[in-house]
């Protein structure tokens, strides 16, 4: 199957002002990635279920994936200019990851230290992601790929060097366009005995980029100075985490069921694909009050047994709705991640009332990698108690744990509401949320 993005809409959202009403936000997210949906609908109306292959879902799901991180780096733009160089890699890594299904091995190092402006990580990802969609559609076996400052820092460039020849790579023109814009350029190098292409920006950008971040900041003080009450702004902080976090839970759910028939070596239902593709757009449009926290709960349950994931719950969502949706939103990610990172089979959510609020935990049953290490760990003992609610902290030293856009954003989401998030990671795996108050002051 030979199918690509299509049109790349590279256009840069502005960050919209803070008085603006939220639901604008809903479709200028929209507007931002409907090109790319239309794109992924196209490849899977187009299948033939008798000859649909792993590399056709391989395909599908890098698309899928690049959506995703597309809407992660939308809503980062609504709240900050630049982007660690350490979450921009998270992205390119996953990537790599999956091109691996499709016999595509990728090499990627990078030594960038400094924030990068979301408007060039951006597109930064969009050639990497075009990369990595040529290679995977049997253009190319191996690519070694490296993020890194210029020599005397003259700005920030990503090389790529593939086993095949890379003078079949042209990206997208409009990405071409947008990248002209930003005083990028794309380079196709000959190194004698092979050919690479590189995408560098100057750091001239860069320092035009800080002085506009540095004006957009000194005329968000002076409004501020003109403001008797500043809830809107909390307002529209929480509504830009709700909107995000919908967002990421139907695609990062879409996703990690793709790679999981993937690893196991299943072909997905072809009709229940073209469903999915078809309904896109409006459930990303839909709010997400339009169901409540139980259906949303069985209808990630349902979801998932199809699968062969089962989820079991212990104890009641909250009656309040705010509440709900957000521990919701806990166990849709936790059980995202349990299946996704941790090949498992079985998750296990836990909710209980504590003093003055609400405790939940997710944990799952774990398998092993193919290196066989344990990813996910036995779930938490079935007599209804836990270590999180007897001791208020984790009893285990947990690992570091990346947070990308999906614990990441739960986090500040939960932080907003007066929430905590932990996460335990040593003799199990466990998600564990402490919410305050009661059932109806949300």
């Amino acid at each position: 199957m030979e199918e690509r993005a299509g049109n790349l809409n590279v256009r840069q959202a502005a960050p919209l002002p803070a008085q603006q009403d939220p639901n604008t936000l809903v479709y200028a997210h929209e507007t931002e990635i409907s090109g790319h949906i239309a794109g992924l609908s196209t490849m899977i109306e187009k299948l033939d279920g008798a000859a649909v292959q792993t590399k056709d879902i391989v395909v599908i799901s890098l698309l899928l994936c690049y959506i995703k991180r597309l809407s992660n780096l939308f809503f980062h733009e609504q709240e900050a200019d630049t982007i660690s160089p350490d979450e921009l890699m998270v992205y390119l890594d996953e990537l790599a990851d999956i091109a691996v299904h499709a016999d595509v091995k990728i090499l990627l190092s990078g030594e960038v230290k400094e924030p990068i402006s979301v408007r060039k990580a951006r597109l930064l990802y969009d050639y990497f992601y075009n990369a990595v969609d040529w290679a995977a559609n049997g253009h190319c076996p191996n690519i070694i790929a490296h993020l890194n400052m210029k020599e005397g820092g003259g700005g920030i460039e990503m090389r790529l060097l593939p086993s095949a020849d890379a003078r079949t790579f042209t990206p997208d023109t409009e990405l071409s366009s947008a990248i002209a814009a930003e005083g990028g350029s794309f380079t196709l190098t000959d190194y004698d005995d092979a050919f690479g292409f590189y995408l560098s920006f100057p750091v001239g950008g860069e320092e035009e980029q800080l002085q506009e971040q540095e004006n957009r900041l000194k005329l968000r003080g002076e409004e501020l100075k003109d403001t008797i009450d500043n809830l809107h702004i909390l307002s529209r902080e929480k509504e830009l985490q709700n909107i995000q976090m919908h967002a990421h839970d139907i695609l990062g759910g879409w996703l990690t069921m793709l790679l999981y028939a993937i690893r196991s070596e299943q072909v997905p239902d072809l009709d229940t694909l073209r469903l999915q593709s078809r309904s896109l757009t409006r459930d990303l449009i839909e709010g997400r009050e339009a169901a409540s926290p139980q259906d949303k709960f069985d209808s990630l349950k349902k979801s998932f047994e199809t699968i062969g994931v089962e989820i079991l719950l212990d104890g009641e969502l909250p009656g309040d709705k705010v509440k709900g949706h957000l521990l919701m939103d806990v166990i849709g990610e936790g059980v995202v991640n349990a299946v996704r990172h941790g090949f498992a089979t079985e998750v296990s959510v836990l909710i209980r009332r504590s003093d003055g609020g609400w405790h939940l935990e997710v944990t799952d049953n774990g398998q092993q990698d193919k290196r066989g290490r344990t990813l996910c760990l036995n779930p938490l003992q079935t007599q209804g108690t836990s270590p999180f609610v007897s001791q208020g902290t984790s009893p285990f030293v947990s690992r570091p744990i990346a947070e990308g856009g999906g614990l990441g954003g739960l986090r500040k989401k939960l932080e907003l509401h007066g929430g905590t998030l932990n996460i335990a990671a040593e003799q199990r795996f466990v998600l564990a949320v402490d919410l305050p108050g009661g059932e109806e002051d949300g």
